[in-house]
């Protein structure tokens, strides 16, 4: 029995614009923007409760919108107090290892979903005071899983289960803004 391996690309704009593409060269409108038509700031691939495979793409007007195929896509069941922009996304898991979607943006909020369509606030968000920018999913230094959000005032935010935020230790020099966030992990053998 062979391996089937599909590859899929997605790339979210202004005016709403959704594009999609299987190999990174060439490039298709999405075939429903599920009514999108304003910025939209992040996109990622993921989950949703079931395991299915899920994206979910984040914009201007607190908009959260989802697609189990990158193609035709429907807004969010709620946004999860999300009240400005939503400008950063990722997939990860809760402290639970259960998959969990968490949306950061204006208003100093951060949301999770369970399944990318129904969200709720965070507990709190660990010193944001405006726009958290980014966030991604990882691990710390001790191989368990990390929450870390990007944001406005020079804030880095963590969290172990993607619900409870505090600031990080130190700040590493950034002392304005800090948009983008990113997690790498490497096995070395001896």
């Amino acid at each position: 029995m062979a391996i089937v391996v599909t590859t899929q690309w997605v790339v979210v704009g202004e005016g709403g614009l959704i594009a999609k593409s299987s190999d990174g060269n060439i490039w298709s409108p999405a075939g429903s923007k599920g009514g999108l038509t304003t910025y939209l700031y992040g996109v990622k691939y993921g989950k949703d409760a079931s395991g299915a495979g899920l994206w979910v793409a984040v914009g201007e007007d607190s908009i959260i919108a989802k697609s189990v195929d990158g193609n035709l896509w429907t807004p969010a069941g709620n946004v999860g107090g999300i009240t400005g922009a939503g400008l950063g996304v990722a997939y990860g898991k809760d402290a639970s290892g259960a998959g969990l979607w968490v949306a950061v943006g204006g208003g100093s909020v951060i949301a999770k979903s369970l399944d990318g369509n129904i969200w709720t606030p965070a507990g709190n968000v660990g010193g944001i005071t405006y726009n958290g920018y980014n966030v991604a999913y990882g691990k710390d230094g001790s191989g368990n899983g990390l929450w870390i959000v990007a944001g406005e005032g020079s804030i880095i935010a963590k969290s172990s289960d993607g619900n409870i935020w505090s600031p990080a230790g130190s700040k590493g020099g950034i002392t304005s803004y800090a948009f983008g966030v990113a997690f790498k992990e490497e096995l070395f053998k001896p």
